[in-house]
């Protein structure tokens, strides 16, 4: 659920930034995936600024504990060439004060390395993705494009011509062949009505040349 939630927000955010309809979009949804990358490397960046600076803090903190643990060598010696073995004591136990601290910020700078190492990492992969996502959103755009292009060539050229189309125009031509079916019919009709296909049979019955060639025959033959 969370997924979808997820794809609605970042399609809303993608209209409001581009200003474009409510289509969907990959080229746009694409630009706000990177928008979305951009913001995660501005955060990270962030947060890698703050914990430099608590690592720079720690490393100072370090720094002057060394240095006090110099300082402390450095008078118990002194003591020590005074003949002073009481005071070197107290120096020496300041030095071993100093120096537990310094184990103590050793292993916790040991501690906190890997985690800014692992982030200046993740900002780097981040960074690369990015690029990556850049480089890609023009080619996705004209992969959109064309997709779109040609479902609406296809869609066009299949209400070109069709099945229905030639449905349509061979019931015109049956139409048109029993209109000259009904004309044929009502002229035989007509001449019928009119005495001239009485004309035509009487004319058939008298004798013609085929007969008197037939009749020729015959005799030649005996027959």
């Amino acid at each position: 659920m969370s997924g979808i939630f997820e794809k609605l927000s970042r399609t809303i955010k993608g209209l409001a930034n581009d200003a474009l309809d409510a289509v969907a979009d990959p080229g746009r949804d694409a630009r706000q995936i990177v928008r979305e990358l951009e913001e995660q490397i501005q955060r990270a960046e962030s947060a890698l600024l703050d914990v430099r600076a608590e690592y720079e803090l720690m490393r100072s903190g370090k720094d002057k504990t060394e240095q006090e643990v110099a300082r402390w060598d450095g008078l118990a010696r002194q003591a020590i060439s005074g003949g002073d073995e009481g005071l070197a004591r107290e120096c020496l136990t300041r030095k071993q004060q100093f120096a537990t601290t310094l184990q103590q910020q050793t292993e916790q700078i040991a501690q906190y390395e890997p985690s800014v190492r692992e982030l200046e990492s993740r900002i780097n992969e981040l960074k690369n993705q990015h690029e990556e996502m850049q480089n890609r959103i023009e080619l996705l755009e004209a992969r959109s494009h064309l997709a779109a292009a040609q479902e609406k060539t296809a869609t066009e050229i299949s209400g070109v011509g069709g099945q229905s189309l030639v449905a349509d125009f061979d019931k015109l031509e049956a139409q048109v062949e029993k209109q000259e079916a009904r004309a044929s019919a009502a002229s035989s009709m007509a001449t019928q009505h009119n005495g001239n296909d009485l004309e035509q049979r009487v004319k058939a019955l008298q004798h013609s040349d085929v007969d008197d060639a037939l009749a020729k025959l015959k005799q030649e033959m005996g027959r």
